[in-house]
């Protein structure tokens, strides 16, 4: 999220809960930059809600995953199911 929408996202739901979201998110960022930087996974692991937020943000940047392609191969026909979609983050 960017700067602009948390700004605005705390006339929702007040300040003190748009900072604790707004540290949340930079600590994922933080994870997501540890992981491309070194070019491996830490050590110390990661929680289930880190590797699914992981995964969703690095499958955004698969052209496979853009709204305006439309992928026709073998690969793409194998998903039927929203569920699988979803469980293959796209």
């Amino acid at each position: 999220m960017d700067q602009d929408n948390i700004e605005r996202s705390s006339k929702l739901i007040g300040s003190s809960y748009t900072a604790q979201g707004n540290q949340s998110l930079r600590s994922l960022e933080g994870l997501v930059r540890e992981i491309i930087e070194q070019r491996r996974l830490s050590e110390r692991g990661y929680n289930e809600l880190q590797i699914q937020a992981i995964l969703s943000q690095l499958a955004l940047m698969d052209s496979n995953n853009f709204t305006s392609n439309v992928g026709l191969g073998e690969r793409e026909a194998r998903v039927a199911s929203s569920l699988v979609s979803s469980r293959h983050f796209g």
